[in-house]
Order: structure tokens, then sequence, then C-alpha cells
């Protein structure tokens, strides 16, 4: 049965950087995305984005994990809804939210969609929800903190799991 490294944060903070550089280094195997797609329920054409049912996102994480061995890591702005029984390490990535609006007018996003994600960072969104949910998390903003600085404190982290 696989374990879970969650990293979560609002989109343009870095979370697949990371978890490219996870895989990368042979730490933890990066979970198919094919999985998260299967709990794709609709699309908000106002906010360019997925709509994502939370329970079938962790049912079908939670029966990947068990058909498969490793350490697995997922990069999602709502991965902090995985399977807690199966999470071995929660990793909130955040972003000064000019840097952010900066990083993600490079990705070309557009002008609404960069204002709600500056915003849910500005107001620490998916830390509160991180929080009321009883989650303990590491915290990172990548753009003060070294992404090899933050590899190796997550090595440091599941060397004790």
């Amino acid at each position: 049965m696989g374990s879970l490294i969650v990293i979560t944060g609002t989109p343009g903070t870095g979370k697949t950087t990371l978890a490219e550089k996870l895989e990368k280094e042979g730490i933890a195997k990066r979970i198919p995305k094919e999985v998260i797609e299967k709990a794709v329920v609709g699309y908000d054409k106002e906010l360019d984005t997925k709509i994502i049912d939370e329970n079938k996102f962790r049912k079908f994480i939670k029966e990947f994990l068990e058909r498969n061995e490793g350490i697995f890591v997922i990069d999602s702005h709502i991965g902090h809804f995985a399977p807690k029984e199966r999470t071995i390490l929660y990793v909130l990535l955040r972003c000064d939210p000019r840097e952010l609006k900066k990083r993600l007018e490079e990705k070309g996003w557009d002008p609404i969609k960069i204002m709600h994600n500056v915003l849910a960072e500005e107001f620490g969104i998916i830390r509160k929800e991180m929080e009321d949910m009883g989650i303990t998390f590491l915290e990172f903003w990548t753009d003060k903190e070294d992404i090899e600085d933050i590899i190796e404190r997550i090595k440091r982290e599941i060397k004790d799991v």
C-alpha cells in the first residue's frame, strides 16, 4: 500500500516544480493526472477551471494508493482533501501576492483568474482550510526559500516516518 506527500498551495506557488524535483530525485512518484481527472465533474467557464468533487478526489486517490506501493506525491491546490490516513506529510507552498501575480501573468492567465488567486493567497485561504481541517503541515514561501532547501527539509521529515 502506498503513502502520500501532499503539496498544496495557490496556483503559481511552485507545486508542480517541487513535485517534479521530488520525483526526479527518487523521493516520491507523482500520482498520475488520470487519477485526479476521474474526479472532475464539470467546468467553470467564468473562472476557467475544472470542478472537482472532493469526495471522488479522495476516493480515487485512496484506491490508487491501495493498489500501489511506495511513496507518491500529489501537487494540487486541493491536495489537502486527499485521504488523511494515507498522507505522511503535508506541504503548503506560499508566495508573496505581488510575486504570484507576476508568475501568473507570465503564464498568460486571464486577469480575473489572476485576481482570484492573488486574493486567495493574500487571505491565506488554503492555510485556513488546512488549519480548520486540523492538518499539521510544513509551510514554505517559494519567493524567499530555495527549492533545494525545501527538498532537504522534506527528506528529513519523511525519514522520520
